[in-house]
């Protein structure tokens, strides 16, 4: 049980320190969803989709 008790404690802390290394990039995103994204789809426009450099429906890379 000690084991798998300490595995889940390094899986946290791995967890934690990628969390840390990447807050800029989260907090860029976070900014632009709320900033940008939201009050354009309240105005009625449709804004492009915020993404984090991932490939689009049609297989098309950013």
């Amino acid at each position: 049980m000690a084991a798998t008790d300490l595995l889940s404690a390094v899986y946290v802390i791995v967890t934690l320190i990628f969390i840390y290394s990447k807050r800029k990039e989260i907090m860029r995103l976070y900014n632009d969803f709320w900033d940008r994204f939201i009050p354009a789809l309240k105005r009625g426009e449709h804004p492009e989709k915020v993404s984090y450099k991932t490939v689009e429906e049609k297989g098309d890379v950013l």
